[in-house]
């Protein structure tokens, strides 16, 4: 390689030194020409020389010179190079710098066994990055799951009472049984009998001058049934009858109102366009 540099470098030199010539010879030419204008021989015989042609044939027979020399002697080089600058003794181990450390005297068989072990691991390293993408991608689902579930507590947490307060354990207590109950009331009124508009035309108005049990049967049994109803309402237990029903709709009107349930239907509909969008973000991802 050294070798190849130094003839490198002398064709370099030819090269740079026919380019200098060139110009040198061109003007030398036209000089020529110029001088024979004159009269006689001499001018006969410079209107038949072409310089140009003249120049070109010259550069090369110049060249073809150097190049000749230089071969000659290049190789007379190299032949000596070889026999004595190259000449290393036998117990000196040349090595490349990108050969270092490294076994030469491998056998094919061990060679092939190496290069099947590298493509195991290439392969292997292949998987880990799919897995990677895979494991990227699920935390990104788990983390919009974890989100929706977020919200979703959110928007059920007054239903999680704490455990002291009594009176959100008995709101829930009454939603558990508001169910039976308003069934109950829809049966006992589904088997009342029906009330006719005539009859009901007939029943005579309450003298405001009297008390209600004064006014006849009919108020003194609406007087008694009221009463019975305030006292079983102040100590007969949630359990059952009517009072239960009654227990059950005052607890659910505490709970929430109509304007809450609304508020709450509203909330449903923006988290299902969130969860949706959700959804459309994973699928794309």
């Amino acid at each position: 390689m050294l070798l190849d540099d130094i003839i490198s470098a002398a064709a370099d030199a030819i090269l740079q030194c026919l380019q200098a010539m060139e110009p040198f010879m061109q003007r030398w030419a036209d000089s020529r020409v110029q001088k024979g204008d004159g009269l006689g021989k001499d001018a006969e015989r410079n209107a038949e020389w072409d310089g140009l042609e003249a120049v070109e044939q010259g550069l090369v027979a110049f060249s073809t010179l150097l190049e000749s020399h230089t071969d000659i002697a290049f190789d007379f080089f190299e032949a000596w190079s070889l026999r004595n600058i190259f000449a290393l003794p036998p117990d000196v181990s040349v090595v490349a710098p990108h050969q270092k450390n490294l076994d030469l005297n491998t056998r094919p068989e061990e060679e092939t066994d190496l290069m099947t072990e590298i493509e195991e691991l290439r392969r292997k390293l292949e998987n880990q990055r799919r897995l990677k993408r895979m494991y990227q991608k699920a935390l990104r689902i788990s983390r919009l799951g974890r989100a929706r579930s977020e919200r979703r507590l959110e928007r059920l947490s007054y239903l999680s009472a704490p455990a002291t307060s009594s009176d959100s354990a008995s709101a829930l207590a009454a939603l558990a049984s508001l169910p039976p109950s308003v069934l109950e009331l829809f049966e006992g009124a589904a088997a009342l009998p029906h009330l006719d508009g005539a009859v009901a035309g007939t029943l005579p108005l309450a003298d405001p001058s009297k008390r209600l049990w004064e006014t006849g049967r009919t108020g003194y049994i609406n007087w008694a049934v009221g009463q019975l109803i305030a006292k079983s309402k102040q100590s007969a237990p949630v359990g059952g009858g009517s009072t239960a029903v009654g227990n059950a709709v005052e607890q659910a009107a505490r709970v929430a109102e109509t304007r809450d349930v609304k508020n709450l239907a509203q909330i449903v509909l923006a988290e299902e366009e969130q969860e949706r969008a959700d959804e459309d973000s994973m699928e794309i991802s």
